[in-house]
């Protein structure tokens, strides 16, 4: 996480965490198994940023900002090179290179660093 400190208020809306993930100390858990409250928490935030899951799809279809990292290899439904057609306020981060994680995690703080207010 140290690509997005001193951000600001980061919150986690991942559900089913196993007893040995712990979130850094500035993320508050905030993950509701409840899509419409998931889908409310969503709405008031300033940007959303996901990996492929079903809270992307969720946040791109409330056309919420989001910041999507994707793997190398990306499902096909993402189109490449970062034709992202599904949703207008999907923007995506992807790696360049198998397993390093450095530059989309790096391009993704810089865009939320970048949020206007």
């Amino acid at each position: 996480m140290s690509a997005f400190d001193g951000i600001g208020t980061l919150v986690s809306l991942q559900i089913d965490r196993s007893a040995d993930e712990h979130l850094p100390y500035n993320v508050m858990d905030v993950a509701n198994e409840d899509i419409v409250n998931t889908a409310a928490i969503m709405m008031a935030s300033d940007v959303v940023v996901s990996i492929c899951t079903s809270m992307a799809h969720l946040a791109g279809a409330l056309g919420c900002p989001t910041l999507l990292l994707l793997s190398h290899d990306a499902d096909w439904r993402w189109l490449p090179k970062n034709a992202n057609n599904w949703y207008s306020s999907v923007t995506i981060h992807q790696q360049s290179k198998p397993g390093d994680w450095s530059a989309p995690l790096l391009s993704a703080s810089a865009s939320v660093r970048n949020i206007k207010l």
